[in-house]
């Protein structure tokens, strides 16, 4: 094993323990029903949670926190293990996987560290958004750019899969702006903030998720072998991306007492189309001219 790929080993095994710790920290808390009632400055009188790390978190918040952490400890985690032990098998389905998963992991704790009220896992939350960068970089490394683009047949979905990285950006732009313009246009605050302090996930997925879909559309019509790479590691973020949200909804929905099942279909039906494009992509794989195995 090179350095490089023993780097990449010790960050991904610390991302799963870490995490794990994390979700568990997660979950207990949220289920722990101390609560107070709190009016904000903005004259919303909430319930928020007083116990565990999600403490001083409207309760709302933290229900969608838990589905979240339920959705990284049974899916996320162990993907991204069993992806760390194909890449290290010289698999490029493998590696395009653990990339993917790299990028759910940073993307989700960059979430955390910057929208969860600071708690004792604040750190951790820095350290698993960081080191997973780190890891995906070296990933990329190592699978090598012109390497990835050589081994996609004429078989490989492009037009679809390019279809669905536009489709995905045209979703989040008309969810988030169809709620974020508005209250702006009548000179009041969006509704989704409800006792946090500005919106996280949106500003995530507008200034990262929006851009980063576009440009792995556009590079992949082009037949731009970075257009293989941001689209083969996007379309796994964006699947994982989309059970987590699912989970999320669920949760939140149980705690409220009403299923919103309208968001539940949208993301399935996300995931589900998301998940046969993966599937596709990987198949058109060739075999490599090396010794490497697929």
């Amino acid at each position: 094993m090179n350095s490089r790929k023993t780097i990449i080993t010790l960050i991904v095994v610390f991302t799963a323990i870490s995490a794990g710790v994390a979700c568990v920290a997660g979950i207990r808390s949220g289920l722990d029903e101390s609560t107070f009632t709190f009016m904000t400055p903005r004259g919303e009188t909430l319930e928020f949670q007083s116990e565990g790390v999600y403490r001083y978190n409207p309760r709302w918040f933290v229900a969608e926190g838990i589905g979240w952490d339920i959705a990284t400890l049974v899916v996320g985690i162990p993907v991204l293990l069993i992806s760390l032990v194909l890449f290290l098998r010289e698999s490029l389905r493998g590696g395009v996987v653990l990339g993917g998963m790299l990028a759910y992991f940073a993307y989700q704790y960059l979430m955390y560290v910057t929208g969860w009220t600071y708690n004792n896992l604040f750190l951790l939350y820095v350290a698993l958004y960081s080191l997973p960068i780190v890891a995906l970089i070296l990933v990329v490394q190592e699978i090598g750019v012109g390497t990835l683009a050589r081994r996609v047949s004429e078989k490989s979905p492009v037009k679809g899969l390019a279809g669905f990285m536009f489709a995905s950006a045209g979703f989040l732009l008309l969810m988030w702006l169809g709620k974020i313009v508005p209250a702006l246009m009548r000179g009041e605050t969006p509704e989704m903030l409800r006792g946090v302090n500005t919106l996280i996930a949106q500003a995530l997925d507008l200034g990262i998720i929006v851009p980063f879909t576009l440009a792995a559309g556009i590079l992949l019509l082009r037949r731009n072998a970075w257009g293989y790479l941001l689209a083969s590691v996007g379309i796994v973020k964006l699947v994982m991306m989309a059970l987590a949200i699912i989970a999320m909804v669920v949760v939140r929905s149980l705690a409220q007492g009403a299923m919103s099942w309208p968001e539940v279909i949208i993301f399935a039906v996300l995931a589900s189309v998301g998940t046969g494009f993966l599937v596709a992509l990987l198949r058109s794989f060739r075999p490599a001219e090396s010794r490497r195995a697929v």
